[in-house]
């Protein structure tokens, strides 16, 4: 369980990173549909890594999303395409990263906005501190946390039915 969290926590960030990147709906919907998708089709959601010839799984091994969803199988059946200890690198290694962006964003002030930006009504702390829009954020986050949640019951559903049916 503590695995599915911490994935969905990982994905949390993505899309807080990704909130705050966007300009508009297009952009905020270029990297889930373009590249987080693909990446998680070609993971082994649907097939395990060792049903691919060697040079394919090779290739797979490249792809970052094949460690998260060897984390969930392991989590749901108990075996897993790599290593538990492997996946749980590479999730700790991406919350790392993430949270290494983030704190970046709010070191530099990347698309945040000032207290005079926002306008006279606006209340916070003292000081030149950044402000953000915090609803805006929150509710990006929440978004980011429902996505992550449902991910995870999309690919435990689909790994579900493929051992059942078998």
């Amino acid at each position: 369980m503590g695995l599915l969290i911490t994935t969905a926590f990982c994905f949390s960030l993505l899309g807080f990173i990704l909130g705050l990147w966007a300009r508009n709906f297009e952009q905020l919907n270029f990297v889930p549909t373009l590249i987080i998708t693909p990446l998680v089709f070609l993971g082994g959601s649907f097939y395990s890594i060792d049903m691919l010839p060697s040079i394919w799984r090779d290739v797979s091994m490249l792809n970052p999303a094949m460690y998260l969803i060897s984390g969930f199988r392991w989590a749901f059946f108990g075996s897993s395409d790599v290593s538990i200890q492997l996946s749980v690198m590479f999730i700790g290694l991406f919350i790392a990263v993430f949270l290494g962006i983030i704190w970046w964003i709010f070191a530099t002030g990347y698309r945040l906005r000032t207290k005079e930006s926002l306008g006279s009504g606006a209340t916070g702390f003292d000081g030149g501190v950044m402000y953000l829009e915090s609803f805006r954020l929150l509710f990006d986050g929440l978004v980011a946390l429902i996505e992550s949640m449902l991910s995870c019951f999309h690919v435990g559903l689909s790994l579900s039915i493929r051992v059942a049916t078998r």
